[in-house]
């Protein structure tokens, strides 16, 4: 995304060109603090506890390996995921849907849930035939433009916070 941005601003820039200068400003360089060491996770994780006691749980991210670790190895919630895909483990990155189609391996797409707060995630949900739903805030950057580009995606949902899947999992429930 970056790199093609940043080529139709005009200044033509590689996928590995902005993954390096991403990198650095995420992992820091000489001295200065990454924004690595800014991140927070907002899913308690009893709520993940919860969740994984009805459903399983898995990860489709667009983080590769280390990055995902690092920030998520000490959360407790982590041990609920059966599966954790991260771009280390497919040969197509997102939004290609190869991260689902490993998790599903021969189930039924539509039994699934995925949720996400980017147009890559609303990509590979509707390319794996998996429902979507999407987490965004009312007052995020660019609201309307990404609500609306989610429910053109198919979104069944755009939720304000994470624990609002609560209320989506009841209702699918009562349907199904």
């Amino acid at each position: 995304m970056v790199a093609s941005w940043s080529t139709a601003l005009g200044r033509p820039t590689t996928y590995e060109e902005a993954r390096q200068a991403l990198g650095r400003f995420y992992w820091g360089t000489d001295g200065r603090r990454g924004n690595v060491l800014r991140e927070k996770i907002i899913m308690p994780s009893a709520q993940i506890t919860r969740w994984a006691a009805e459903f399983e749980l898995n990860v489709f991210t667009g983080r590769n390996r280390q990055e995902f670790h690092y920030t998520f190895s000490k959360w407790p919630g982590t041990a609920h995921f059966k599966t954790i895909v991260t771009m280390d483990d497919v040969s197509k990155m997102k939004p290609h849907p190869e991260g689902l189609h490993k998790i599903l391996g021969e189930r039924d797409p539509a039994t699934a849930l995925y949720l996400g707060d980017n147009i890559d995630d609303a990509l590979a949900a509707r390319d794996a035939g998996v429902p979507f739903a999407a987490i965004i805030a009312v007052g995020e950057h660019n609201y309307r433009q990404r609500a609306e580009a989610f429910r053109e995606l198919g979104a069944i949902a755009l939720l304000p916070r994470a624990i609002d899947v609560n209320r989506l999992l009841r209702k699918r429930a009562r349907i199904g």
